[in-house]
């Protein structure tokens, strides 16, 4: 069973093969922790008996979401490196324990949710995206490694969850938003 689980801004990812991915860590104050990733146990590749430690993340980042892709993979997606929100976007390949960049988001975002579809891409809905909160949506195609604008949320929302649907459509409720036109702040 795969379950995320999000502790002081670090998002821990339990794959099937009971390893604990820890990205991005940030413990206290405002500023992410070192550029560091690690999992627990160490991941023995499947040719050798010899644990390893994940080489360091690309980009130090905390408020981001990190979401394990069908392949195996998992997929850390924007957040913020204490100066500016990120738009950049993570691959970890728990057989080598390496990260590679891969595409852009098209709005950079932090406190937003992503979640894995049936068809193995990843929809990625709202967040902060500077000072505002954004309603914007973006679908990631794993094959191609690319970013896809959707459109506009009905409402703008951050800190919100999503939940797929077994009719392949995705619940978005919660949150912190903006309601009408006034740009009125509140719980949602």
């Amino acid at each position: 069973m795969t379950r995320l689980m999000t502790i002081d801004f670090s998002r821990w990812m339990l794959a099937p093969v009971a390893t604990v991915l820890v990205s991005g860590c940030a413990f206290g104050g405002s500023e992410p922790g070192p550029s560091t990733a690690r999992v627990d146990p160490p991941v023995a590749p499947p040719s050798t008996s010899v644990a390893t430690t994940p080489r360091p993340i690309v980009e130090a980042r905390q408020m981001h979401t990190a979401t394990l892709l069908n392949n195996g993979s998992v997929l850390v997606t924007g957040g913020f490196d204490g100066t500016r929100v990120l738009g950049s976007t993570e691959l970890y390949d728990p057989t080598t324990g390496l990260w590679a960049s891969t595409g852009s988001l098209a709005e950079p975002r932090g406190d937003h949710t992503a979640v894995l579809l049936s068809d193995g891409s990843v929809l990625v809905t709202g967040g902060l995206a500077g000072e505002r909160i954004t309603g914007s949506a973006e679908l990631y195609d794993p094959s191609a490694g690319v970013w896809s604008p959707l459109g506009k949320m009905a409402e703008r929302r951050r800190g919100h969850t999503s939940v797929p649907l077994s009719d392949r459509r995705v619940l978005i409720m919660g949150g912190i938003g903006i309601v009408g036109d006034e740009g009125e702040s509140g719980p949602l």
